[in-house]
C-alpha cells in the first residue's frame, strides 16, 4: 500500500531501472518529487541518475546518513533529517538559471521549504551521463529498503505554491 493507492517497497534487494532519460543531460532547471517511508535510516538512493554520490555525470537524490540529499555533478545540498515510519513528500527543486546555491537548489519537506547545508558550488546544469535512471538503487545495483509512491521527474523548476499543492 503506497501513499495515494499503490506505491513500491524495496526491501535493499530490488530497484527499478527507468532507461536513460536524455532529457536530464544537460538540463539547467529539474524537478524531483517523491512520497517515501522510512522504517530506519537507510543511507541509499531513492532516485539517481550516475555512477555514485558524488559523480562526474548526472545526478543522484537520497539520503545521506539520514539527511535528504541532492547531488548534481560533484556539489549538492542537505537538509536536516527526515521522518521515520510515516510518508513524507520529498520535493528538490533545481534552476540553474538562478544565482547562488541557495537559489538554484531548494529541498520541500511535505511542501514546506527546508533550509540546505551546501558541499561545492551547485553547477548551471546536470552534467551529461549515459547512465539509466535507478529508483531505489544506483547504475543498477539496489540500495534502499523504503517505500516510494508517486516518483515525479519534471523537466522545470517548480514553485513553491506548486510544490505545497504536489503535498
Amino acid at each position: 500500500i503506497g501513499k495515494l493507492g499503490h506505491g513500491m517497497g524495496f526491501d535493499g534487494s530490488g530497484y527499478v531501472d527507468a532507461g536513460d532519460i536524455n532529457a536530464i543531460d544537460g538540463s539547467s532547471q529539474l524537478t524531483v518529487s517523491v512520497w517515501v517511508r522510512f522504517p530506519v535510516d537507510d543511507g541509499s538512493y531513492v532516485v539517481s541518475k550516475g555512477t555514485g554520490w558524488y559523480i562526474n555525470g548526472g545526478m543522484t537524490f537520497a539520503p545521506s546518513s539520514g539527511y535528504p540529499e541532492m547531488v548534481i555533478g560533484s556539489s549538492g545540498g542537505y537538509a536536516p533529517g527526515h521522518n521515520l515510519n510515516q510518508w513524507d513528500i520529498w520535493t528538490f527543486v533545481f534552476d540553474g538559471t538562478q544565482t547562488g546555491n541557495s537559489n538554484r537548489l531548494k529541498f520541500y519537506l511535505n511542501g514546506s521549504q527546508q533550509p540546505l547545508t551546501f558541499s561545492g558550488t551547485i553547477p548551471a546544469t546536470i552534467p551529461s551521463s549515459a547512465d539509466s535512471v535507478n529508483f531505489a538503487g544506483c547504475n543498477g545495483f539496489p540500495s534502499l529498503g523504503a517505500s516510494l509512491d508517486d516518483i515525479r521527474i519534471y523537466n522545470r523548476a517548480l514553485s513553491a505554491s506548486e510544490v505545497l499543492n504536489l503535498y
